[in-house]
């Protein structure tokens, strides 16, 4: 009896770690302008705004965010940066995997639909992989701490830019604060 228990907890080790992945690299990429001091026309530098979306920068003690407000529907209207580039992606090894996480702070009031940080891969243009952060709809009276991370085991096709994405969809105010970003190369087969 002892000994089928000892070839359990053996066999639940080895499964263990055999499905936990070991981080090879992290990297912190740099988002542009992400406490939003620096302003022109309205709109942050190193953004670029959906035409017809009310974007609104404040400080609230030391955070500083950004809000986003639509008195109407607009479809998915939003602010977004290119974050980096496929050429400045490490290659990877037998067995590795890209993890992109975005992380930020997340405050809605009277979203009717959906309001939202994403990651966006992208290649000759389009979207060709993506991962949401989750929905807060309605409104929510504290800052949501929220993280999105988006697991490629190889670049899509034709890949070019990695961008994140702010949206509102639907009338509704959404503020977003302490955004960072990071690059996580993982070898799941250690």
């Amino acid at each position: 009896m002892q000994l089928n228990k000892m070839a359990s907890f053996a066999a639940a080790l080895l499964t263990a770690g055999t499905l936990s992945a070991a981080v090879v690299s992290e990297k912190p990429a740099t988002i542009k302008n992400a406490d939003f001091t620096e302003l022109k026309d309205g709109a942050p530098v190193g953004w670029a705004k959906t035409k017809d979306l009310v974007v609104t920068t404040g400080k609230a003690g030391d955070t500083t965010f950004i809000t986003l407000k639509a008195e109407k529907d607009l479809g998915y209207p939003g602010i977004g940066q290119t974050i980096l580039q496929a050429k400045d992606l490490p290659e990877l090894k037998e067995g590795e995997t890209y993890e992109f996480v975005l992380s930020y702070r997340q405050k809605s009031e009277g979203v009717e639909k959906r309001a939202f940080g994403c990651i966006g891969v992208f290649a000759k243009g389009k979207r060709v992989a993506y991962r949401d952060g989750k929905n807060f709809p309605g409104t929510t009276a504290d800052w949501q701490d929220v993280t999105a991370t988006l697991k490629l085991a190889k670049l899509p096709e034709g890949m070019d830019a990695v961008r994140i994405t702010f949206y509102l969809n639907g009338p509704g105010a959404v503020s977003f604060s302490d955004m960072k970003f990071t690059v996580k190369v993982v070898n799941s087969a250690k």
